[in-house]
């Protein structure tokens, strides 16, 4: 019983000098990646708070950063765009919850995911930590069933924030796309991207989006709380790669969208074909285009809004 007791009580003191050391980095040595790409989500979310509704929110991960021209959207709607689009790593909830810091009544949360299979999960929770650091202010993104994966990952952020800070290499401002500072006030990634072949390799090709359950019923919960902040919830496309000599059937796409549109209880507005584009448009990804590429994705989710808008008027 005692070797158990003991056991037991120098489990409790690792437990405890772990917090004491994690609060500890929190409070002296973060932020220590407040230059870094992730680190614009706390400009994203400033912006996001402080728009005047009502606005347009796009929800989605980094095709969204690198493939929107937000101020081509308010030049023909005149309303204030806030381009959440950050990273895939982060995962769809997780766009989804900051997306719901600031709704309200006629604003228009259009969401561009680029996959509907998620498991509702962070999918790295140490780069959370990275994006929310100690901006303690943002952990309301957070939901409970978060708690223990970013717990988990919560020790080596701890120490690979107390490294930079001895260190002295923290907060450094990246000299590629991949920095803070490359961003606008929308939230759009304006960092100079032209196409290079040289930056994709060989296994980079779009793929059709799967559907499970999981995404279904959260966009579903989504489209209901937009709808009782008297808001509306829309699903728009992703830019979809077409490699040099690749043909591909956009009827498969065509039966994913039919499939979307049946499960979802809010309405699809684009066209999913419509934002497949050659890879010239492409930038370092499949999923991130080229500064021409994003004002070609604009222009189209300019025309399905329009449409969309154009509907809302006749009924």
């Amino acid at each position: 019983m005692k070797k158990f007791l003991l056991k037991l009580l120098c489990l409790f003191t690792v437990v405890f000098a772990v917090l004491i050391f994690g609060i500890a980095v929190l409070v002296f040595a973060a932020p220590q990646y407040k230059y870094s790409y992730n680190a614009s989500l706390i400009d994203k979310i400033d912006f996001l708070e402080k728009s005047a509704s009502p606005k347009i929110i796009l929800c989605g991960n980094s095709n969204l950063a690198f493939g929107i021209n937000s101020k081509l959207i308010e030049n023909e709607f005149c309303m204030p765009v806030v381009n959440l689009g950050l990273h895939g790593g982060l995962g769809n909830a997780f766009h989804e919850e900051a997306a719901k810091l600031n709704i309200q009544t006629g604003d228009i949360l259009i969401v561009c995911h680029s996959s509907y299979s998620d498991d509702d999960k962070i999918s790295d929770p140490l780069l959370a930590w990275t994006t929310l650091e100690n901006n303690f202010s943002l952990y309301k993104i957070l939901r409970r069933k978060d708690f223990f994966d970013m717990a988990k990952a919560f020790p080596k952020y701890a120490a690979k924030t107390a490294m930079l800070w001895l260190t002295k290499k923290g907060n450094r401002i990246p000299a590629d796309c991949y920095t803070r500072t490359g961003f606008n006030e929308n939230g759009d990634l304006i960092y100079p991207r032209e196409y290079d072949k040289n930056l994709f390799d060989g296994s980079a090709h779009s793929s059709v989006p799967q559907i499970n359950d999981v995404c279904i019923k959260r966009l579903n919960r989504l489209s209901e709380y937009c709808t009782q902040k008297n808001a509306v919830l829309l699903v728009a496309g992703f830019p979809i790669m077409q490699r040099s000599g690749e043909v591909l059937d956009r009827s498969e796409y065509e039966n994913f969208q039919t499939n979307l549109e049946e499960k979802l209880d809010c309405r699809i507005i684009s066209g999913f074909t419509d934002y497949i584009y050659d890879e010239s448009l492409f930038y370092n990804t499949n999923l991130h285009l080229t500064n021409a590429g994003a004002e070609i994705r604009t222009k189209q989710l300019i025309n399905d809004l329009q449409k969309y808008f154009g509907r809302e008027q006749e009924n």
